[in-house]
């Protein structure tokens, strides 16, 4: 006999692949989150101080070093350092980000944890991942226009968070 403690349920099937799928694109989408907020202050710091941060292989090596070092919260202060509607918009894509990353999975451990929170668990993914979208899609477009790279038209960028949230909710 073992302690109720130690996970147990190694059954397969269809839903919890399904589910389980779902949770690795939530966690793919905040992971793409995270790395462009940490791309968007990398690029800002080499515009605000490019000779500084260039001039020897140091300098580079040291940027990469604190851009890597800086948690999420970090930068986002940097990206918004006063309290107005993208800071917010940033901060709650934070907690987002947080839940998914520590919390999203827990009572998923096995098939009567996934069918008894199925519903609920739907409805949260999908909450989780519009708050993520809405942040990512303002982080993206600020990292497109500073690299000058091609800006998408105006209905792709309306339809950004629900077409990721497609992405990540679609169980078929």
């Amino acid at each position: 006999m073992k302690p109720d403690i130690f996970m147990d349920d190694f059954e397969r099937t269809e839903w919890g692949d399904s589910i389980y799928s779902a949770i690795g694109r939530l966690l793919t989408l905040a992971t793409h989150f995270e790395s462009s907020c940490r791309g968007l202050v990398g690029i800002l710091q080499l515009k605000k101080a490019p000779h500084e941060i260039l001039e020897s292989p140091a300098g580079l090596k040291e940027l990469s070093d604190t851009l890597w070092r800086h948690s999420l919260g970090r930068n986002i202060l940097i990206l918004a350092p006063t309290k107005d509607d993208f800071h917010h918009l940033l901060d709650n894509a934070r907690r987002a980000r947080n839940e998914i990353a520590h919390e999203i999975a827990l009572g998923m451990e096995d098939q009567e944890g996934l069918e008894r929170n199925k519903e609920l668990f739907l409805g949260k993914i999908r909450e989780l991942v519009l708050t993520l979208a809405e942040a990512d899609r303002v982080v993206c477009l600020a990292l497109t226009v500073l690299t000058h790279d091609h800006i998408p038209s105006n209905d792709f960028l309306k339809r950004y968070p629900e077409r990721i949230a497609q992405w990540v909710c679609e169980l078929e």
